[in-house]
């Protein structure tokens, strides 16, 4: 269960891609969340459920869901009652264990839940229901393909950029304490850790026993260690301190609960890490295939993940021609510009600087610019800090803070700041933009203010909500245009050239864990000699141990990009952003062809007003 949305970092593809870009420039004009599901209702006739029954089963399908989850509910609510949520009933732990029995469950919950949704026939619901089924359903599917017992042993626990061992400091030092009993539950819900942990062990040993395993040992390693060397100097332990002090309690009350929660964290989460370096120092690495290409169902697995991940149920291959054909197109587009302004080929746009001077200026800008663009909110309150130097994961930029529907506190960002040094960077007002506005924080509160609560506890396609927060922090360049110092030139650079390596990397993942590009020739294809490959080492590592992690991201942006190509290409001079961006955030966090359907709506809204 991923709680925090992430902006992941390119600089590293960044570097590599600038030689190419150089190379190019030097020589191109010098010739020219398991939901819980048991036996709700009885069968019926395929189709013949009704609108008021759909809503009842998606109001128990959440409260289930919630009810199944103390991670679900203590995110989303800060009053579940309120929901028809009963807290008490939440197993107090971090996650479901993982066994052979927890993997049947699923599979036989998901089937069910398929035959459930067989009952209704979507074009009979209203549009907000119509959206919750079409993500209920491309949930089931894309669940189901994973869960095919080939792929059993398939997934990784550990990886170096979403496993668990690198999220668990951002989700305790975040944790959100509303009272006493949160704080009770939080202590034993870490007692619980080292078996959670335990069952993640045993599921990687079977992997290694299994040549399925396909993680970096490694850098899972030096990860869990640094945790430990710090001990209780650990910012994910002086997180939880800091926060329980925003409990209402005498100062006798504090004093046990911070003795209490040290030792918790002494006595579970410490050793949890060290069971993660014991087995991590237990693989002999050189038998295990290196990446999810060489295992037996590797492609297909690729497949399964690339639809789970995107909800883009097309021919990869066609969606790699699609991305070749992109990458040359803004090639040609970057090396027109440079020909003009030459200096562009060796700064790359690093030069240019916003002048803003903290990350809640840049907010209180962009929450002054989009409302020209985008539907107006009520906007919430907000902080945006920087991440405490040993909690920062290397390839995340910032991260935004799922808030409960009921929030009353402010929402949070928090800023990585060893790859955003430089407030005053267009780099670092892009990570706000995507983080914030109109990025997560504001697409987040719009569908928190428009849409239904079942449908934001139930649909969180990551797809949808990291492409469009891509989608708009490119789109927000424009609003630098009011920026002394900054030339239309250089916004057309960034955005481009942004452009350009998103596709790169959506691109080199395909090719990487789906047709086994080598280190070589991926060096090739970015316009390194044979000698240089080596430099492009953590490059590749990144993309073998983290498979699929940046497909939500750049396919998503992909997907964005070509539903507004389609919408101005249809409407010409009729084409409106707002209206446009009102189209896309209708629904939520939903599949694609939800999203293309409601674009389609506005473009033949458009065109019938103007006939």
């Amino acid at each position: 269960m991923i709680l925090l949305k992430k902006k992941i970092s390119g600089e590293a593809f960044k570097k590599a891609l600038a030689l190419l870009l150089c190379v190019i420039m030097a020589f191109g004009f010098s010739g020219c969340n398991l939901i819980g599901m048991t036996g709700m209702i009885t069968d019926v006739l395929l189709n013949q459920g009704t609108q008021e029954e759909f809503e009842e089963l998606v109001e128990t399908m959440a409260v289930e869901s919630a009810e199944s989850s103390y991670m679900t509910t203590h995110i989303m609510m800060e009053n579940p009652e309120d929901y028809g949520v009963d807290k008490s009933l939440c197993p107090l732990e971090l996650s479901p264990h993982f066994d052979d029995s927890t993997w049947e469950e699923s599979k036989e919950s998901l089937e069910y839940m398929k035959s459930e949704l067989k009952r209704y026939n979507p074009k009979t619901l209203s549009d907000d229901m119509q959206a919750i089924y079409y993500y209920l359903e491309f949930y089931i599917e894309s669940s189901l393909r994973l869960s095919q017992d080939e792929f059993r042993y398939y997934g990784c626990a550990f990886e170096s950029i979403s496993g668990i061992h690198a999220q668990l400091p951002s989700v305790l030092s975040e944790w959100d304490f509303r009272s006493e009993q949160d704080i009770k539950d939080l202590i034993e819900i870490i007692r619980d850790i080292p078996a959670y942990i335990d069952s993640l062990i045993d599921y990687t040993e079977i992997q290694v026993s299994r040549k399925e395993w396909t993680g970096d040992a490694q850098e899972v390693t030096d990860y869990c260690q640094d945790i430990i060397d710090q001990g209780e100097d650990c910012s994910m332990l002086h997180g939880m301190l800091n926060n329980i002090k925003k409990v209402d309690l005498t100062e006798e009350q504090l004093d046990q609960y911070t003795k209490e929660i040290t030792e918790v964290y002494n006595d579970c989460i410490i050793p949890a890490y060290q069971s993660i370096i014991d087995e991590m120092k237990s693989i002999d690495e050189s038998v295990q295939p290196r990446s999810i290409w060489e295992l037996e169902y590797g492609q297909e697995y690729y497949e399964a993940l690339f639809y789970s991940q995107t909800s883009v149920d097309e021919d990869i291959d066609d969606i790699v021609r699609e991305l070749n054909s992109l990458r040359q197109q803004i090639l040609y587009q970057l090396q027109m510009i440079i020909y003009e302004n030459p200096q562009l080929a060796t700064t790359l746009g690093e030069d240019i600087t916003t002048g803003f001077s903290s990350y809640e200026e840049i907010i209180e800008y962009l929450k002054g610019r989009y409302q020209e663009d985008f539907p107006a909110i009520d906007f919430p309150d907000y902080v945006a800090d920087p991440l405490e130097e040993d909690m920062e994961v290397e390839g995340v930029a910032a991260y935004f803070v799922i808030p409960a529907l009921d929030q009353s506190s402010p929402m949070k960002i928090r800023v990585n700041t060893s790859s955003q040094s430089d407030v005053s960077s267009a780099s670092t007002f892009t990570t706000i933009a995507h983080e914030g506005v109109p990025g997560h924080m504001y697409q987040t509160a719009y569908s928190y203010e428009n849409l239904s609560p079942w449908a934001n506890i139930l649909c969180g396609f990551t797809g949808y909500t990291e492409g469009y927060a891509t989608y708009v922090e490119l789109y927000s360049l424009q609003y630098l245009s009011d920026v002394e110092g900054i030339s239309d030139d250089d916004l057309n650079f960034l955005r481009l050239y942004n452009m350009y390596d998103y596709f790169t990397v959506a691109y080199l993942d395909i090719q990487v864990n789906y047709h086994g590009m080598t280190l070589e020739e991926m060096a090739a294809e970015l316009g390194y000699s044979v000698n240089d490959a080596e430099t492009l080492q953590p490059v590749y590592d990144q993309l073998v141990y983290n498979s699929g992690i940046f497909l939500p991201y750049y396919i998503g942006f992909l997907e964005f990009y070509q539903l507004r190509e389609d919408a101005q290409q249809a409407l010409g001079s009729k084409f409106d952003d707002k209206s446009f961006h009102e189209a896309i955030l209708k629904s939520g966090s939903v599949p694609f062809n939800v999203v293309e359907q409601n674009v389609e709506e506005y473009i033949s809204s458009k065109q019938f007003a103007a006939a």
